[in-house]
């Protein structure tokens, strides 16, 4: 157990959303130089994988959603080498 725990907190990824809430246009930031973001998931309340976005090898990036209704969504970041981190979302309109 004490093993997979030190795995999951060697695999897991911080990383910044501002603003938030927002209505759909946000900012997006990761400093890990070493591995570089790559692609971004909106995730509804159900679990239901709302949008997916490749996104450029850089630490700061502004991104746009359009067409997702307000509410609550989990944001999830995937890096090259293959780390993930979960944020939640609000989206107002």
């Amino acid at each position: 157990m004490e093993q997979l725990a030190q795995t999951a907190q060697v695999t897991a990824i911080d990383f910044g959303i501002s603003p938030n809430p927002n209505n759909g246009q946000f900012n997006l930031s990761y400093s890990d130089e070493q591995d570089t973001p790559a692609q971004l998931l909106i995730i509804d309340q159900s679990g239901r994988q709302i949008s997916a976005l490749n996104l450029s090898a850089v630490a700061s990036q502004q991104l746009v959603f359009q067409g997702i209704p307000s509410g609550f969504y989990w944001i999830q970041l995937k890096t090259q080498k293959g780390k993930i981190g979960v944020k939640q979302l609000q989206i107002v309109k």
